[in-house]
């Protein structure tokens, strides 16, 4: 998935849900973006979770075809947690949850409302897989098929099919978001079909270039592709808007709050940040690669659409390679200042909603989700970094040299 730091500035604004019980770990470009967990219960902190909770759709599952007795065996925290997925407590469960803001709260209490979030959003995955196989077309069923991977802790298999056979490159970038980040069984099928159908795309190129060894003879060439490459900076917005298409409970409540975590959890579904790994290869063999490398710094830097680590990434090479060396130095402060902005979103959204209960914030959340696919995480951040405010301590930047 992505590098570490990028899904975290990538994400910033958005992480506050994740103190709140309703973040999955993931991508992270990833975020976004680390194996796919969005079907893993998350675990209070210093805390193992029991092994009956690792997979909350086998558990439901489970549940959903057990007799009484069998239900009755259980570990109590699960049978509370499913308890709490009856249609009637809805409602209930927001007032359960605000009520526990604040106040001391068991590691008991602590571990039921995460799982019973983590078993809300396997309900809501498994009825928006349904709707998405009622629709039929290409692009909804490999919507089905990513759900489905993303509930069974990445098993890619059935999309990766899907996209082998596909004339679309929006489901090879979907299944490449799987199966490429990390590198798994069937990202160079992807990858290599992917080039068949769109030669000189970008994110096809540059997972094309993570595929080389890294003394491999072809990376030059490869680099040089990369450089010349077609933008692709649809796909991320076409999922986003597929899934937000989806059917969503109009009530405030348990269903409601599972519904956004979800949608959160696949925002950055059918992305691909530019492989660091062209900005390594570029900072270590800098004269057969200076032209390719200068050419694609100045290119992701021109982007509105780039992430916040590719502009990073570029600046590192650009104060290295590029041939206005002042230019450069200014779009390094630029960075630095979008980042602090990044990090003040990040200061002020978990103070707005540090108090407000899951329930409450939906409307919010889903706001700033909207904002970040539509405008571009670049160009939102940016204009946070623009308006007058003091510098935060917290606000250090990811790169200072």
């Amino acid at each position: 998935m992505k590098v570490l730091g990028g899904w975290v500035l990538c994400l910033a604004a958005l992480v506050w849900w994740r103190s709140l019980g309703g973040g999955v770990s993931g991508p992270v470009p990833q975020p976004v973006v680390a194996g796919s967990t969005a079907g893993a219960a998350s675990a209070p902190p210093g805390r193992l979770m029991p092994a009956a909770f690792s997979d909350p759709w086998a558990l439901l599952s489970r549940a959903e075809a057990a007799g009484a007795a069998d239900a009755e065996s259980l570990p109590a925290e699960a049978q509370k947690a499913i308890a709490w997925l009856d249609p009637a407590k809805d409602a209930a469960w927001c007032a359960r949850v605000a009520s526990a803001q604040g106040a001391a709260v068991s590691a008991s209490d602590e571990l039921i409302n995460e799982l019973t979030l983590d078993l809300a959003r396997q309900q809501v995955f498994d009825r928006w897989i349904g709707v998405l196989r009622q629709r039929g077309d290409g692009r909804s069923l490999a919507a089905a098929d990513y759900l489905k991977a993303e509930a069974s802790l990445g098993d890619a298999s059935a999309l990766n099919l899907r996209a082998l056979n596909s004339q679309d490159g929006r489901v090879l970038a979907l299944a490449a978001h799987l199966s490429c980040q990390p590198v798994q069984p069937g990202c160079q099928a992807l990858v290599s079909r992917w080039l068949q159908l769109e030669a000189g795309n970008e994110q096809a190129l540059s997972w094309q270039l993570e595929l080389l060894p890294p003394e491999s003879s072809e990376r030059l060439a490869a680099l040089t592709r990369l450089a010349d490459a077609l933008p692709d900076a649809d796909s991320q917005r076409v999922w986003a808007a597929l899934f937000a298409s989806l059917p969503r409970s109009a009530s405030a409540g348990l269903r409601q709050t599972a519904e956004q975590s979800a949608l959160e959890s696949l925002h950055w579904a059918g992305s691909g940040s530019m492989s660091p790994n062209w900005a390594m290869t570029c900072r270590q063999d800098q004269r057969p690669a200076a032209a390719a490398c200068t050419k694609l710094a100045e290119r992701i830097w021109q982007s509105e659409r780039a992430t916040l680590m590719d502009k990073v990434q570029a600046v590192l090479v650009g104060k290295k390679l590029g041939a206005d060396e002042l230019e450069w130095a200014q779009r390094h402060q630029t960075v630095k200042a979008v980042q602090a902005a990044g990090t003040r979103g990040h200061e002020e959204a978990s103070a707005e909603f540090q108090g407000a209960s899951p329930c409450a914030g939906v409307a919010a959340r889903r706001e700033w989700q909207q904002k970040l696919a539509r405008e571009g995480e670049w160009r939102v951040y940016r204009q946070l970094a623009a308006q007058p405010v003091l510098r935060s301590p917290a606000a250090m930047p990811l790169i200072d040299k």
